[in-house]
């Protein structure tokens, strides 16, 4: 059975953390003071994304000055220029050091060649995430983008996962959900099917899903089994 398969985007496609959970801590601290604990992914949600759902999305440059401006730090605009200049330079770093995770590309050339759709769902702007994929040569297997820029709601939120089955014209039960997040495993409250990709062996805060993976290569032989192609890690 072919089915809509929705992909997570940092920390699944690639073994690295979103920029921002690298870039924001940082500066936060060392320029501003600020405990990183207070600009964890919840505040940073309240700072940024809401307000960019309603106004678009902020640069580099105008989050540090909405940074600076919420946590009463005078900064020149010199100094907010450099810092600005070289968060963005970083992010250039950061775009040149992705590769994709072991055994990804393989999967999604099996799951292409078996007609399966591929989507990703993420936090952000979608065209970071198009810069991202682009980086890894993986953007030509998904068939869009999905975070709160075109849906209009934060995943994890109910209204998140619902307004993208929504928009596939798809129920919950046939859309699958691959990632390595808490947020990714919440879809499956939500009627999805959830595969965990479980990289570190976290341990698992209650949620449920219905395949555990530590690598892709796992879920290839998943899937593959279910297309009766059989052998393990096949091409």
């Amino acid at each position: 059975m072919k089915r809509i398969i929705l992909f997570d985007c940092d920390g699944t496609l690639f073994p690295s953390p979103s920029f921002s959970d690298v870039w924001l801590p940082t500066v936060a601290k060392k320029f501003f003071g600020v405990p990183s604990k207070k600009l964890g992914k919840k505040a940073f949600n309240e700072v940024f994304l809401k307000r960019e759902i309603k106004e678009g999305y902020l640069s580099f440059g105008e989050r540090i000055r909405l940074m600076a401006k919420n946590n009463s730090v005078n900064l020149s605009e010199e100094e907010l220029e450099k810092l600005s200049q070289k968060v963005t330079l970083r992010h250039k770093q950061y775009l040149s050091d992705l590769s994709p995770t072991s055994g990804l590309v393989p999967l999604l050339k099996f799951l292409k060649r078996t007609s399966h759709a591929l989507y990703i769902i993420s936090v952000g702007a979608i065209k970071w995430k198009k810069e991202i994929t682009d980086r890894l040569g993986i953007t030509h297997f998904f068939e869009d983008i999905f975070t709160e820029e075109n849906i209009g709601h934060l995943k994890p939120s109910k209204e998140f996962y619902m307004t993208v089955s929504k928009r596939l014209n798809t129920p919950p039960k046939n859309l699958i959900v691959i990632g390595d997040d808490e947020i990714d495993l919440a879809a499956k409250k939500f009627g999805f099917e959830v595969i965990w990709m479980d990289f570190h062996d976290k341990k698992n805060s209650g949620y449920s899903y219905d395949l555990r993976a530590r690598t892709f290569w796992e879920v290839l032989d998943y899937f593959e089994e279910k297309e009766h192609v059989g052998g393990i890690y096949s091409f």
